[in-house]
């Protein structure tokens, strides 16, 4: 399944908050990052090392001597990479080089290579360890003022004419800014920019600004092709997920000027197999930063950890409010986060889901409920999630108002989940031999919900397979709820 989807005007975004301007409130982020890592402190503090005065840096040593073991080389995170970063600034030497693995990293990142069985990019978060060693590689070998790709915006966005005047400045001082920094500054501007800014922009004569120029011009990066994928236990060892949906996500440009490490960021290839356990060891706000107008792009890297929150129990669905404040495209991976979020063990991780979709609800095409619709039935259908959960969830999106876009993904739902000998109507368009056995646990709430939906919203119509479980002898709770509904869309 590939969807493309018109995006609506969505709500205001705040800014970020000011820039770092002393030492001392520099190694109180510093301070405050090792605690408790967000992607707003991390862009607040690399902007800060470019910007302040060495001796302002300075400030920070006794941070970094407090908490060696988070900045050493080799431990987790991008922290270690950071410091190197401090201590090439506060080095000052001009040719200076830190650790060479971290000088090592950054080239690669230049040449858009990478070392066999060791991606350089792992998730998108990983830009942090290489921006940080890309500040380290130069600060002492082509400094600069400052950064292009700071964000204006929290959810990782730059407005246009703030990038257009930051690569003015640059023109004007004779500098040029640095590669990754740059690369991250076209992924974060706000496409597609009006006339006024594309004129402004067209006064640019740098290789950069031209660059930016004509970025701008052509709707920055392309979609990524993001199709959905199913991942099959193969019986080999032990494994709780006999089937997990996520999506394979290809690049969506074959020519003109890539940018560094395109390939890496817009590629992911699923595993044929669901793991037990997510490999993800990420900050998911950083993730989503560092690609705030790819929504699907980051979807596609962690559907696989919100899946798990329905198919394994896991807890903590941080990512989706992350996911909905996003721009972009909308896709399969979109689409399965969501029906897996509605499903997930937790009440807490439902409540994330349903804001998230509401969010996206209101800012996309309303088709985008049906085929959350259709993808939860196929889960539920084979068993996959737990059909009970989604239930309440679907109800607070209908007392919020939310109704029709309640019944959209009920109706597409139920043909799924129904017990009726036919074939089940699966995501995608395919079919399987037959629908499930038994009733799955929820489907009379679910088709109680759907009959006081249809009668708020009007709605009118056929289900398939709903006659047939209606026309049924007996008064079992799933028979009596399904001619209930059956009355309530042919009235």
């Amino acid at each position: 399944m590939s969807l493309t989807w018109a995006t609506l005007p969505s709500s205001p975004v705040a800014e970020m908050p000011a820039g770092i301007s002393s030492g001392a409130e520099l190694a109180e982020e510093l301070a405050a990052l090792v605690e408790d890592e967000s992607g707003v402190r991390w862009e607040r503090v690399l902007a800060a090392l470019v910007t302040l005065e060495r001796g302002e840096v300075a400030a920070v040593k006794p941070v970094l001597a407090r908490n060696s073991a988070a900045f050493r080389l080799g431990a987790w995170g991008a922290l270690p990479y950071l410091a190197e970063a401090v201590r090439a600034v506060l080095d000052g030497t001009p040719g200076h080089q830190p650790a060479q693995p971290v000088t090592d990293m950054v080239r690669l990142a230049w040449q858009d290579a990478g070392v066999p069985g060791r991606p350089l990019i792992e998730t998108p978060a990983d830009l942090l360890k290489l921006r940080a060693g890309e500040l380290a590689v130069q600060a002492g070998r082509a400094p600069v003022p400052s950064l292009l790709a700071t964000p204006t915006h929290v959810t990782g966005s730059i407005d246009p004419a703030v990038l257009i005047d930051r690569l003015a400045r640059a023109e004007a001082g004779g500098w040029d800014p640095w590669a990754l920094d740059f690369d991250q500054a076209l992924l974060r501007v706000a496409v597609p920019a009006d006339a006024a800014v594309l004129d402004r922009a067209g006064t640019l004569t740098s290789v950069h600004g031209r660059r930016l120029a004509a970025w701008l011009a052509g709707g920055g990066l392309p979609a990524p092709v993001s199709t959905r994928f199913e991942q099959v236990f193969a019986g080999v060892g032990e494994c709780a997920v006999r089937r997990r949906v996520v999506a394979r996500l290809r690049p969506g440009r074959t020519e003109g000027l890539p940018l560094h490490l395109e390939k890496a960021l817009f590629t992911v290839e699923p595993p044929g197999e669901p793991r037990l356990r997510s490999s993800s060891s990420y900050l998911f706000e950083a993730l989503a930063m560092a690609l705030p107008h790819h929504r699907e792009v980051l979807a596609a890297w962690f559907v696989a950890d919100v899946a798990a929150l329905a198919d394994q129990d896991h807890q903590g669905a941080g990512m989706l409010p992350l996911l909905a404040g996003r721009s972009g495209p909308i896709g399969p991976a979109t689409v399965a986060a969501l029906a897996y979020g509605l499903c997930a063990r937790h009440a807490a991780d439902r409540v994330a889901a349903v804001d998230a979709f509401r969010t996206i609800a209101a800012t996309v095409s309303p088709d985008f409920a049906v085929v959350v619709g259709v993808e939860l039935g196929d889960l539920a259908g084979d068993g996959l999630v737990t059909l009970s959960r989604a239930v309440p969830a679907l109800a607070d999106l209908h007392q919020a108002g939310a109704s029709a876009a309640v019944w959209e993904v009920v109706a597409a739902a139920l043909p799924s989940v129904l017990p009726v000998e036919r074939g089940r109507r699966m995501a995608g368009g395919v079919t399987s031999p037959a629908g499930p056995a038994v009733s799955p646990r929820g489907l009379p709430d679910l088709l109680e919900l759907a009959a006081r939906v249809a009668g708020a919203v009007g709605a009118r119509g056929e289900i398939a397979g709903l006659a047939e479980v209606a026309g049924r002898g007996g008064s079992t709770r799933v028979v009596r709820e399904a001619r209930r509904l059956l009355a309530a869309i042919d009235a």
